[in-house]
């Protein structure tokens, strides 16, 4: 479940939200189309094995496609916005490995998390 802290950062910051929207999603397209037009080179009539094989591959690269372009947003966002907006965004615990994945990028770009650390069920 979302936090209200990402809730209420959302809505005060709908620009730098939608900004990282966009950051997420450009190199997932990207990188899936340049996947496609590289299966299409290697494979130019393919079996029904290999278009399932494929499509497998589409789906498993758009997880970390997406956190790099979010890794790609921190970068460029530390300098215009403030650490406790990013921080409500990326440190939400609940959704296993992506919660650690995101904390892990929050404390790369933005040092130490001070705050203490909320553990629920299944985290």
């Amino acid at each position: 479940m979302v936090s209200k802290e990402a809730i209420e950062a959302q809505r005060e910051h709908p620009v730098a939200f939608w900004s990282l929207l966009v950051a997420m999603l450009a190199p997932a397209v990207a990188g899936v189309t340049g996947l496609g037009l590289l299966a299409k080179h290697l494979f130019p009539t393919p079996t029904q094995l290999v278009i399932l094989a494929g499509a497998g591959v589409f789906i498993l690269a758009i997880a970390p496609l997406m956190l790099v372009g979010a890794f790609g947003w921190l970068m460029v966002a530390r300098r215009f916005v403030s650490r406790p907006v990013v921080r409500a965004w990326f440190i939400c615990p609940g959704f296993g490995l992506l919660s650690r994945v995101s904390r892990w990028m929050f404390v790369c770009v933005y040092g130490k998390d001070d705050a203490p650390r909320r553990v629920m069920p299944g985290d």
